[in-house]
Parts: C-alpha cells; sequence; structure tokens
C-alpha cells in the first residue's frame, strides 16, 4: 500500500519538482529556442553561440522537465490538508503552480519549435 506523502514532505517535494521543470525548460530550450529570444529581444553577441554545445544534452533536459511537471502536477491534484492546517499558504500554492506552467510552456514552445523548424 502507497501512503501518501506527508505536507510538509509534500511541499518539498512540490517545491522541488516546480524548480526542476522550469529550469529543465530553459536548459532543454537553451541550445536553439533560448538563442532565438535572445536575439529578438536584441541581446546578441558572441557568447550565443556557445548554447549550441548544449545540444546533445536537450533529451536529457527534456526528461527532466517532463519528469518535474508530470510529478508536481501529480503532487498537487494528490495533496491533502490535515485538519490541524498543515498546509502550504495560498501564495506559496500559487507559485508552485506558476512554476509548473512556466515549465510546461517552455516545453511547448520547444516542441513546436523543433517541429515547425523543418518547415524554415
Amino acid at each position: 500500500m502507497v501512503t501518501p506523502p506527508t505536507p510538509d514532505k509534500s511541499k518539498h517535494l512540490g517545491n522541488l519538482s516546480a524548480i526542476g521543470a522550469v529550469s529543465g525548460g530553459v536548459l532543454a530550450s537553451s541550445c536553439c529556442l533560448l538563442p532565438v529570444l535572445f536575439i529578438s529581444l536584441g541581446l546578441g553577441g558572441a557568447w550565443i553561440g556557445n548554447l549550441q554545445a548544449l545540444a546533445p544534452y536537450q533529451p536529457y533536459f527534456f526528461g527532466l522537465a517532463v519528469v518535474s511537471i508530470g510529478a508536481g502536477f501529480w503532487l498537487s491534484k494528490n495533496s491533502t490538508c490535515t485538519i490541524d492546517g498543515d498546509c502550504a499558504p495560498s501564495s506559496q500554492r500559487q507559485r508552485y503552480k506558476i512554476g509548473l506552467w512556466v515549465g510546461t510552456g517552455f516545453i511547448v514552445a520547444l516542441i513546436a519549435y523543433n517541429l515547425l523548424w523543418s518547415f524554415f
């Protein structure tokens, strides 16, 4: 029988999954999508070419982001509060969900970029 994580452990796992989702999404898009974003914002330079060295690690970063996002949404769906009030404050839950959605946005943008790149 699987026991649900305690509220204190669930808070730490939730924060860790949100951080993993955002960092995995940013790192997965760092070789391809991030340079396009930087150049469109006017942030250019020779250092942008060095981001291409991260391309071989893109599947690992992508996997980190997907696992973190999946775990984060699973934890947010299955989180329970105890009667004595051991819940995360609503502002912390809001930041946690924003982190998950930002990571999801990076991954969706990366997938769309990789699919549409062949047409250009």
